[in-house]
């Protein structure tokens, strides 16, 4: 997917403007317009009137994906004239959806990993930081204890998390080829 945004001039209700879309959602939006026969102004325009406060990007995102989410159903796909699912069998639509599933839980567990990691590592570097009293000496002895067990307690933490991630894309690679 194209994530780079890029931006084009429309008019929308007769007002020139520039929108800045994913590169993906200008191709969906064109795509859509020439299966509907419309232009990219008049689908915009449309869009614009029945915005329901979203800002106007968020909107024509929001439209592209209610469009093909009610192309993929049954009745939906029937009536964009797609006909039957020909060429799909049950197992090459169901690897699909697994191979997507996978996809968006491994960047969640990225995603989640990373907010976790970052601020735990920080933690433990600062705490090496004091424990090897890089500044000059901690003074009292407790504080040596408290800094010993903030940093073994940040090295534990990021340890399971690192460990989840990994059982966690296991479970689901295992739970997968199995089915």
């Amino acid at each position: 997917m194209e994530s780079m945004l890029v931006s084009k001039n429309v008019t929308i209700n007769g007002h020139r403007t520039s929108l800045r879309l994913e590169g993906d959602t200008w191709d969906a939006l064109g795509e859509i317009c020439h299966r509907e026969g419309y232009s990219i102004h008049d689908l915009c325009s449309s869009i614009e009137r029945n915005r329901k406060g979203n800002n106007r990007t968020s909107e024509i995102r929001t439209f592209v994906l209610n469009y093909y989410r009610s192309a993929s159903t049954r009745s939906g796909h029937a009536k964009a004239g797609h006909g039957r699912l020909k060429g799909y069998s049950r197992a090459a639509v169901r690897s699909r959806l697994i191979e997507s599933q996978m996809s968006l839980r491994s960047h969640k567990n990225s995603v989640i990993g990373h907010s976790l990691r970052t601020p735990l590592n920080t933690i433990i570097g600062f705490s090496e930081m004091i424990k090897d009293e890089i500044f000059g000496p901690i003074g009292n002895p407790r504080y040596q204890a408290y800094i010993d067990y903030i940093h073994g307690s940040g090295r534990h933490l990021l340890n399971v998390i690192e460990n989840g991630v990994k059982i966690d894309a296991m479970s689901l690679f295992s739970s997968h080829s199995t089915q």
